[in-house]
C-alpha cells in the first residue's frame, strides 16, 4: 500500500537504513578507484531517501558496482532498499527501481535463482507499494521503446567524466538497466542494451579498481 511518511519519519528511516548503506559500501571500497571512493563518500554524506536527487546519488555507488558486474554489493543494497516505503512519488522511487533492476539483471544472467525474489520489486510501486509481478502498462511499454532513453543526450561523453557529467550518466545507465530487467523490446533488445551497459562501464570504469 501507499505510506505517506512525515518529515520526522523519514529522518527515523534515513537514520535506519542509510548506515546499512553505507556499511556496504564501505565493504566494496578496496573495489572502487580514487575517484570511485569520492563518489562513495559523497553518496553517504549527502545522499538520503525521500527525494529524487538525494536518492540518486545515494544510488551512485550501487549503480557503478553493477556496471563492473558487482552481484554481492547490489544485492545486498537491493535488500536494504526493499525496506523504502512507496509514498505515492514515482519518480521519487525510480532510483531505487534502477537499484533492484540491475540486480534482476546480475542475478538472471548468472541463473541465479534469488532473481525470481528480486523481480517482485521491479513494480513495487506500480503494484501499491506491495511486492508483485512487474507490470507491463503503457509508460513501461514507452519506456521499454526508449522513451525516457532518448532525453539522457549523452554522446559526447568521454572519461574523465566531470561529477554533473556523471550523475547525469548514472541516470541513464539506471534505465537500461530497468530496460533491461523488464525484457527489452524490439527496438531495444537485450543484446543492444547489453552492448549500452558494455559501453557505459567503459565510460566509468575510471571509478571502479
Amino acid at each position: 500500500m501507499i505510506t505517506r511518511l512525515s518529515g520526522q519519519a523519514w529522518k527515523v528511516l534515513n537514520a535506519e537504513l542509510i548506515p546499512q548503506v553505507t556499511e556496504i559500501y564501505d565493504t566494496a571500497r578496496p573495489r572502487f578507484s580514487a575517484r570511485g571512493l569520492k563518489i562513495v563518500d559523497r553518496s553517504t554524506a549527502t545522499g538520503s531517501f525521500g527525494g529524487d536527487t538525494a536518492c540518486a546519488t545515494l544510488c551512485e555507488p550501487a549503480m557503478v558496482g553493477a556496471l563492473a558486474g558487482d552481484t554481492d554489493m547490489l544485492y545486498r543494497v537491493s535488500q536494504v532498499m526493499r525496506e523504502v516505503p512507496f509514498t505515492g512519488d514515482f519518480w521519487t522511487w525510480e532510483p531505487i527501481r534502477g537499484v533492484h533492476a540491475a540486480t534482476v539483471r546480475l542475478l538472471e544472467s548468472a541463473a541465479d535463482p534469488r532473481v525470481d525474489e528480486v523481480s517482485g520489486y521491479l513494480s513495487f510501486a506500480d503494484n501499491g507499494g506491495e511486492v508483485g509481478p512487474p507490470q507491463f502498462n503503457q509508460a513501461m511499454k514507452n519506456r521499454l521503446e526508449g522513451g525516457l532513453l532518448t532525453h539522457f543526450q549523452t554522446a559526447g561523453y568521454a572519461r574523465p567524466l566531470k561529477l554533473p557529467q556523471f550523475s547525469y550518466f548514472m541516470r541513464r545507465a539506471s534505465e537500461l538497466e530497468v530496460m533491461w530487467a523488464f525484457g527489452g523490446s524490439d527496438a531495444w533488445p537485450r543484446t543492444r542494451l547489453d552492448q549500452e551497459l558494455r559501453a557505459s562501464r567503459e565510460l566509468v570504469g575510471d571509478f571502479y579498481a
